[in-house]
């Protein structure tokens, strides 16, 4: 039966009410005619199957069409019958053409969606494995940076070992002098090393400081001397106490105290 609402089908959608005469919509008429005297029913699954597989949108428009032309030609002719039946099949093939447009119109939303989806995720990747050679570049830094803190560190002692090693031959002033010197250069290396790490890590080593001090950092000299203080204060106090003790050395060396 399938085969038959195929080509009944078929024969409807080909017609053409301006090239074809009515000798020929007769025969078309008849044929319909025909399968429903043969068949009680036309089932819908035959509808469905032609509709999904068989037209493309331009002959779908011809064979709405048609059928409310040859609805109306039953009902002019006195053959309601054929027409309530010819009525129902419009009906089933508007039902099944709205549910194929509507599953295209899903099925291009699901491919836009997957299309943008793949350049979302590709751009991601890039970015992503942009970021991991950065990252290798940074760790080969922060390496060598952390190499250069510890020689810094152990050269220094190293220069202290040597000065307290030698600190029976030369005066209490010297020595400290020395050690402050070479305490001060150490920490303010070693402070310097790991700034840059934090810039490279994108981590602060500074204390909390007030917002307005940052938004006006680039405004008068002692007001960026104020943010400094508030936001490296451990430098800050460690180099005006070594400053200050050197002084505090150099007069006491020259005034033999």
């Amino acid at each position: 039966m399938k085969d038959k609402i195929h080509s009944l089908l078929e024969e409807i959608s080909n017609f053409d009410e301006e090239k074809d005469n009515d000798l020929r919509k007769k025969e078309i008429a008849d044929c319909i005619k025909e399968f429903y005297e043969k068949n009680k029913r036309h089932h819908y699954s035959g509808i469905s199957s032609y509709v999904l597989y068989k037209l493309d949108d331009q002959d779908t428009e011809y064979l709405i069409n048609n059928l409310v032309l040859f609805i109306n030609y039953f009902k002019q002719n006195g053959m309601i019958e054929y027409a309530e039946k010819l009525d129902k099949m419009y009906d089933h093939v508007i039902l099944e053409t709205t549910r194929k447009k509507h599953n295209e119109e899903q099925l291009k939303i699901v491919k836009n969606y997957t299309d943008q989806s793949k350049k979302d995720l590709k751009l991601l990747f890039d970015e992503q494995e942009e970021k991991l050679k950065m990252i290798y570049g940074d760790i080969i830094s922060i390496v060598g940076i952390f190499s250069a803190v510890i020689i810094a560190f152990f050269g220094g002692i190293n220069i202290l070992g040597s000065a307290l090693n030698n600190m029976h031959f030369v005066s209490k002033y010297r020595l400290i002098f020395v050690l402050l010197i070479v305490g001060f250069i150490i920490f303010n290396i070693i402070f310097m090393l790991l700034y840059s790490i934090s810039k490279l890590i994108k981590k602060e080593i500074s204390s909390e400081c007030k917002k307005y001090f940052c938004d006006n950092c680039k405004g008068w000299y002692g007001l960026q001397i104020i943010q400094c203080l508030k936001k490296y204060p451990i430098a800050y106090m460690f180099n005006l106490i070594c400053i200050f003790f050197i002084i505090l050395i150099i007069i006491a060396y020259y005034k033999k105290i």
